[in-house]
C-alpha cells in the first residue's frame, strides 16, 4: 500500500502550515497573555485571513459555501492548525455537519451564512450521566402542534460563547429518539421564539 501523500495533499498541507505560522502564530503571545482573549479587531483581521486563505467551512460542500475538502484533507488541515496554541485553530470555522442535511430553506438561513462565517454554530450534546456519547443522549424533542418542544439537560455547549455572531443563536441538539422520530435527531433552532422550561 502506498502511503505517500498526493501533490495535491501536499500542496494543501503546505497551505495549512503557511496559515498556522503567518496567521495564527503571531497571536498566540498576546493571546495567552490576555487570558485567552483576542482584540475585536484582531479577531475580524482573523476572519478575513480565513476567507482570503480559503479555509472556511472545509467541511462542507462548495456548493453550500464550503471548500468541498474529504474527510482526509480536513485531517491534514486540522493537523497544521491544531499546531496553534490557546484554541487559535478555532477561528477556522467548521459549521456542524448536520447543517448539511436541512432544507433547502435551512441551507440558506443557517448552512451557507455560516460558511461564510456571517454566522457561527454551536453544539450541543453533552449531558449528565452521558458526557458525550450519543448512545446514552436523553434530551427529547416532541412535536406538538407543528412545534417542537425540548426537554432535558445539557451541560456544556460548544462554541456556545461565540455563536451569536450575526444575529441569533444558532444551536444543534443531539436528542434521543422521541415517539417515531429517528435515533439521534439533530434540530436546528434560532433563539427568538424559543422557550426554556424547567432550566
Amino acid at each position: 500500500m502506498d502511503l505517500t501523500l498526493s501533490k495535491e495533499d501536499r500542496d494543501l498541507q503546505a497551505h495549512a502550515r503557511a496559515f498556522t505560522e503567518q496567521v495564527l502564530f503571531p497571536h498566540e503571545l498576546a493571546n495567552e497573555e490576555s487570558g485567552g482573549g483576542l482584540p475585536p479587531e484582531t479577531l475580524a483581521a482573523l476572519h478575513r485571513a480565513v476567507l482570503d486563505w480559503r479555509l472556511n467551512a472545509i467541511n462542507q460542500a462548495r456548493e453550500d459555501g464550503g471548500q468541498g475538502y474529504s474527510v482526509f484533507q480536513q485531517a491534514l488541515i486540522n493537523e497544521e492548525l491544531g499546531k496553534a496554541t490557546g484554541c487559535l485553530w478555532d477561528v477556522v470555522w467548521n459549521p456542524a455537519y448536520s447543517l448539511r442535511f436541512g432544507s433547502a430553506e435551512q441551507k440558506r438561513d443557517y448552512l451557507r451564512p455560516s460558511c461564510r462565517g456571517e454566522r457561527r454554530d454551536a453544539f450541543a450534546i453533552t449531558e449528565p450521566g452521558a458526557g458525550s456519547d450519543p448512545r446514552m443522549v436523553r434530551t427529547k424533542a416532541m412535536r406538538r402542534n407543528g412545534r417542537y418542544y425540548l426537554s432535558g439537560e445539557k451541560w456544556f455547549v460548544t462554541a456556545g460563547d461565540v455563536a451569536s455572531i450575526g444575529g441569533a443563536v444558532l444551536v444543534t441538539l443531539l436528542v434521543a429518539a422521541a415517539a417515531s422520530y429517528a435515533p439521534a435527531r439533530r434540530i436546528l433552532r434560532q433563539s427568538p421564539g424559543t422557550t426554556l422550561r424547567g432550566a
